[in-house]
């Protein structure tokens, strides 16, 4: 197989599709999921997917040398380095059904792709976050968490205090919440070496106080949350073993109750009757970490109903559920080839490239997308763990490797500073979107979504 590089001639030849023949012309650009090659015919310019020619729709030959006056063509392949050439992903990608061309009709969905915050904003708050790692709790050096506060930071830059109902202000929090586990991680870490911080950690549980006291004395004394504390400390308070009983106390407790209220409003005394055996300690232990349980639920249920609201959006636009597949039927169809999940599941693959144009503005440039990917959560860099912002960039990246260009929906925004691949887009759900049908829940949004995407355009109107 011959190498490729820029400004090489080459001969493509097409076998099947929308046009079949050959062309020569002269190669642009190798990348990784591409070859660009602008043909002598025209002058038009070609980008060829490397998995095409894997699939053998398109062939290209290199004009190497000549043989009696005739140029002689060596084929050229695919990089093997590629996920095209792995033989599972051609079974997988053949299971799909993916076409090449795109989808006739735009739709158009409720979205806008201007940032909540700007990079001056971001700016402000990350200059903040690196403020707070120098501020300690009295005779030690563990950071002080409780000086991590919404408040502090509008005190810090001079801001009016945020509304709670925004998406600017859904974001600071969460700029707050996120720094606060960062500090978490890193006094966990701390006291874990120091024997003297877990002296004082053992003393605080040992006194006969109070859950909420108890708590508030945690996060004041050692900067830490009660789930840190429960790791730390679980062995020393249970014995040998402590750790897992722990962690088994926490499954059941998550198991038991079913949303972040339940949690957040649950007793004591209905938090030893759900452990029923382990004693005292172990109840107490967890119900200190029981806003671990809280944050958990709380992002799988707001995923779900992100993922859902897309749903509903997308058959709201005119688009049939045939014409794309949910990341649920991606996990099946893998499963069910391969056993297990092994590529990357967005929330919805198009069959065919889309074009999504802006609902409410005919000046926002409509988009070509393959994938869209939902978040309910938030990235702030700066706040957010490095390991939490490399895993969203990686994830995005494998989109972009396996399916192409595509485009990510904040539900409550992004930061403008936030890092992504040239090949996706970012945007979020206009404000008042999860209102648009208030006291209904998402399932029954969705369903009336469907009547409405299947009723007459006088039925529809009336409807909505």
């Amino acid at each position: 197989m011959a190498e490729l590089v820029a400004g090489q001639r080459v001969t493509v030849h097409v076998a099947f599709g929308a046009w079949a023949g050959s062309q020569i012309g002269t190669v642009l650009a190798v990348g990784k999921n591409h070859l660009t090659v602008r043909h002598d015919a025209g002058g038009f310019v070609d980008r060829i997917k490397w998995s095409s020619i894997s699939k053998g729709q398109h062939t290209a030959e290199l004009l190497s040398t000549f043989r009696d006056g005739l140029p002689v063509s060596s084929q050229i392949a695919a990089p093997s380095s590629t996920d095209y050439s792995d033989v599972n992903w051609f079974r997988y990608y053949g299971e799909l059904g993916l076409e090449d061309a795109p989808r006739e009709d735009a739709i158009a969905l409720p979205i806008s792709t201007a940032p909540v915050l700007s990079t001056s904003i971001s700016a402000v708050v990350k200059q903040w976050a690196k403020d707070c790692f120098h501020v300690y709790i009295n005779g030690t050096n563990l950071i002080d968490m409780g000086a991590i506060r919404l408040s502090r930071l509008e005190a810090f830059a001079g801001w009016d205090p945020t509304k709670e109902d925004t998406c600017g202000g859904m974001i600071l929090r969460a700029a707050v919440q996120h720094l606060r586990e960062q500090v978490d991680v890193l006094n966990k870490a701390c006291i874990g070496k120091c024997p003297k911080m877990q002296h004082r950690g053992m003393a605080l549980f040992c006194k006969d106080k109070k859950l909420r006291k108890l708590s508030r004395e945690i996060e004041q004394r050692l900067g830490i949350s009660g789930f840190s504390y429960g790791q730390l400390f679980a062995e020393s308070l249970l014995g040998s073993g402590g750790a897992a009983e722990f962690k088994d106390a926490l499954r059941k407790v998550r198991c038991a109750t079913g949303t972040p209220a339940e949690v957040q409003a649950m007793s004591f005394s209905a938090c030893s009757e759900i452990l029923q055996r382990g004693g005292k300690a172990l109840a107490k232990l967890t119900y200190l970490a029981r806003h671990n349980i809280i944050i958990d639920l709380g992002g799988q249920l707001a995923g779900k109903a992100a993922e859902e609201l897309l749903e509903g959006e997308l058959l709201k636009s005119g688009m049939r559920q045939a014409e794309y597949i949910t990341e649920q039927q991606l996990r099946d169809i893998q499963v069910r080839l391969f056993g297990k999940v092994m590529f990357p599941t967005p929330d919805v693959v198009f069959r065919r490239p889309c074009i999504v144009q802006h609902a409410q503005s005919a000046t926002t440039s409509p988009r070509s997308v393959r994938w869209i990917d939902v978040k309910d959560s938030i990235v702030v860099p700066g706040c957010t763990m490095q390991v939490r912002c490399k895993k969203f960039q990686l994830q995005m990246q494998k989109y972009v490797d396996h399916f192409g260009e595509g485009a990510v929906i904040w539900r409550h925004g992004w930061v403008e500073s936030l890092q992504v691949p040239k090949s996706v887009s970012l945007w979020r759900f206009c404000d008042g979107v999860d209102k648009c049908l208030p006291g209904q829940p998402v399932k029954k949004r969705r369903k009336l979504a469907l009547r409405c995407a299947a009723a007459s355009p006088k039925r529809r109107k009336r409807l909505e």
